[in-house]
């Protein structure tokens, strides 16, 4: 995991890497190279443009320029200030320029473009300069295909709330952020900014800090050991009671999903009225009727994990099985869709769910809250969800681009894989079927949170790259699982 930070805990760790020795312009030269570093290992030699501030993000940009120019690129500068500059910047604006690097006055139409305008300092407002050049660069990238590279964070988006001005900001391709992600690149316009986020070590002492936030990386994520004279229900006996009529899809997508993610076994509980719409592939589902609550309650009781909700529906009768089921069910689930809506009807606690996994996208967290907040997502709104999750003693999956996961003695993660494609109708029940294969295999709730909407997530970008974000599906992710468990790697043998 990688830690997530606020401004104040950027600059925390700065001011004690300098006070314990380490000198200011030594940490901006090994921003620098390192910034150097990363584009010579994934450019080839070519025009790059630094869009330079007055600040230490521009200095930073200008040492790697002076590294760039040894390594073969054609290094210019725009400079936005002629006066005011930091004085590292300064000195690092002279060393560029004896090392052959010239200032231009209009932006490339090729190349790169190193945005090096503002850093974390950025107070929220644009000045009329800024925002013509941000503009420029902006149209630049859309029409001529110029990758740009923001340093540290895209100029104009905030480092602690994700805030533009007027929805303005550098639209970065790669965003390389020094030492940690700042939070505010998944909060409010955050993550439409950021584009791919490289971190890039420069030696700040971390260990002083406790973030609030981390953010997962693809080695937080293990498979569940495969044991060779296993048999299905050892390989995971998942439950699920889901679907109504005219939503059955949800019911069969998760429990194929479950199925394709490592479960041995998925009964699929139904009324006999459902009998003929659930009729069909895939085979190896186990579809199995249920009259009442008891017949219900014997196959919940075996199961290893339950997935509960995905197209439900909201009937008295549903409501009343729920309730009725609830002790044989709360303690090993995966509560997804109705039965959220349920919970949330219920305006009284339900914890403690120590075992269980709640999956709402952000319109049924605020019904679970009660809330009736409307903007996007802020630090707030997180930190009311932990609490919620604290209070209920429960595990929570907040659905969304990107995706917060919750536990009551865990930094808020933040996982930030998958694709725009994957906003369709029936994503939700794939990964509530993800989710139940885990907690059968074996897995915590927390380490099925962190592996599950991560092979989900790595599901939809494979998708997204054969199918395209526009015409993927949930099946789709769903077929890209097998890719997924690959590319995420084997599992031990044995264990």
């Amino acid at each position: 995991m990688k830690p997530v930070v606020t401004i104040h805990e950027m600059r925390a760790m700065e001011a004690f890497t300098i006070q314990n020795g380490t000198p200011e312009g030594s940490l901006m030269e090994k921003a620098g190279n390192q910034i150097a570093s990363f584009i010579q290992e994934h450019f080839s030699p070519q025009q790059i443009t630094l869009i330079a501030g007055k600040g230490n993000n521009a200095g930073d940009g200008f040492v790697a320029l002076t590294a760039l120019k040894k390594m073969g690129f054609e290094t210019h500068a725009f400079e936005l200030f002629c006066e005011g500059l930091s004085p590292l910047c300064q000195k690092n604006r002279k060393e560029f320029e004896a090392s052959g690097g010239t200032f231009v006055k209009e932006f490339p139409k090729t190349g790169i473009l190193l945005d090096g305008i503002f850093g974390i300092g950025f107070q929220g407002t644009l000045g009329e300069a800024e925002k013509k050049v941000i503009e420029a660069v902006n149209r630049l990238r859309l029409h001529s295909g110029l990758t740009v590279i923001s340093i540290d964070i895209p100029s104009g988006l905030h480092g602690d709330t994700g805030k533009t001005d007027a929805e303005l900001a550098v639209h970065a391709t790669i965003t390389l952020t020094i030492e940690c992600p700042k939070i505010g690149f998944f909060l409010k316009d955050g993550w439409n900014f950021v584009g791919e986020v490289h971190c890039l070590p420069i030696g700040l002492d971390t260990t002083h800090i406790v973030p609030q936030f981390q953010w997962l990386e693809e080695s937080d994520c293990l498979l569940p050991p495969l044991i060779r004279n296993r048999h299905k229900y050892q390989a995971g006996h998942v439950v699920g009671l889901a679907g109504s009529h005219g939503m059955c899809g949800a019911a069969i997508m998760a429990s194929w999903a479950a199925l394709k993610s490592g479960a041995g076994i998925v009964h699929l509980l139904h009324p006999e009225s459902l009998t003929q719409e659930l009729g069909g592939q895939p085979w190896e589902i186990v579809r199995t009727t249920f009259k009442d609550a008891d017949s219900a309650r014997n196959w919940m009781q075996t199961a290893k994990s339950c997935f509960i909700g995905p197209g439900l529906g909201r009937s008295k009768e549903i409501e009343v099985l729920l309730l009725s089921l609830w002790k044989d069910y709360k303690d090993k689930s995966i509560l997804d869709a109705d039965c959220l809506n349920w919970l949330s009807a219920m305006k009284k606690p339900f914890g403690p769910l120590p075992n269980s996994i709640l999956t709402p996208h952000i319109g049924e967290m605020r019904r679970l809250l009660d809330a009736h907040i409307h903007e996007p997502i802020s630090q707030e709104f997180l930190h009311t969800v932990r609490e919620f999750a604290r209070k209920n003693d429960t595990n929570i999956v907040l659905k969304g681009a990107p995706t917060f996961l919750f536990s009551p003695a865990t930094p808020i993660t933040i996982m930030s894989r998958g694709d725009p494609g994957m906003a369709t109708a029936g994503s939700g029940d794939v990964l509530t079927g993800v989710l139940a294969a885990l907690r059968a295999g074996g897995f915590s709730c927390k380490q099925a949170m962190w592996t599950g909407t991560f092979l989900h997530a790595l599901a939809g970008e494979i998708a997204a790259s054969l199918e395209t974000s526009y015409s993927m599906t949930a099946s789709s992710i769903i077929n890209c699982l097998p890719e997924a468990f690959y590319k995420l790697g084997n599992p031990l043998h044995d264990v």
